[in-house]
């Protein structure tokens, strides 16, 4: 768990990684209004994540082909190829195998992660 502050309302809250930037209560809700509000924000993580997940895959030295303007991405490794969603960070293994996260996804290909310096 990483400490974090939600992009929407400014508050902290404890995320799953350092790439999560809308806190719980800003991805849903249960009024018009706070439905439109998580709708936008799951929006802009998708978007976010759109362009967070190739950087990632750079930085670990991870080759990849880009799709349908980087909604989808080829990813080789190691011998194995990947079909990679950043926006919704969904991944299968073209072999077999699926999960969801790009760390995940990295681990799967059995990288370890960088350290922040």
């Amino acid at each position: 768990m990483h400490h974090c502050f939600c992009i929407e309302c400014k508050e902290p809250f404890m995320g799953n990684d350092e790439t999560e930037v809308f806190c719980p209560e800003c991805m849903g809700g249960s009024s018009d209004d706070d439905y439109a509000c998580g709708k936008n924000a799951r929006k802009e993580k998708r978007a976010f994540n759109r362009e967070r997940g190739p950087e990632i895959l750079k930085e670990h030295g991870v080759s990849f082909a880009i799709k349908n303007n980087g909604a989808h991405l080829i990813v080789q490794h190691g011998g194995k190829v990947v079909d990679y969603w950043p926006g919704t960070g969904k991944f299968i293994f073209r072999d077999g195998g699926e999960g969801r996260g790009v760390f995940t996804l990295l681990k799967a290909l059995g990288m370890k992660e960088k350290k922040a310096a």
